[in-house]
């Protein structure tokens, strides 16, 4: 996976819980107290599930069709890379496979589209297909695409 395809904004906490935070952290970090909850064989396996989760050509063709929009939306001055159509896919894979499924369904590509969402991506490659500016200038594009049946 891409490292730049996935970010999440966790924001910031109360301030009741930072000082719940600060107390907890008074006498000792959690790191000190990390355990793993997964082998490397546990992660090359999951791995290789994804992998193995199929796409049909359809999908493939939406997801391509979904970053292609980004490259002629208004205002975007570049648009997303082929590099933005593999990590579609490939999280929609890992989303398929969270639901217990084998293969991709409609539903999870824009669901892909979404978690990869990027706020401070502003209009550039990544932004116009996961940005708050760029989604703003793409989406229109990007709605008037047929969602494969």
């Amino acid at each position: 996976m891409d490292r730049f395809a996935m970010q999440f904004v966790l924001g910031y906490v109360q301030p009741e819980e930072e000082v719940a935070i600060l107390t907890a952290q008074q006498h000792n970090h959690p790191l000190d107290d990390l355990k793993p909850v997964a082998t490397l064989a546990d992660v090359l396996a999951l791995k290789r599930a994804v992998e193995n989760v199929r796409v049909s050509d359809e999908l493939k063709r939406y997801a391509v069709d979904l970053v292609a929009a980004t490259r002629t939306a208004a205002g975007v001055q570049l648009g997303a890379s082929p590099r933005a159509s593999i990590a579609l896919m490939k999280t929609a894979q890992a989303l398929a496979l969270f639901d217990g499924a084998d293969f991709v369904t409609p539903e999870q590509i824009p669901v892909a589209r979404r978690a990869g969402h990027r706020p401070s991506a502003g209009a550039g490659a990544a932004g116009a297909l996961f940005g708050r500016d760029g989604a703003r200038r793409g989406r229109g594009s990007c709605q008037k695409l047929r969602v494969p049946a």
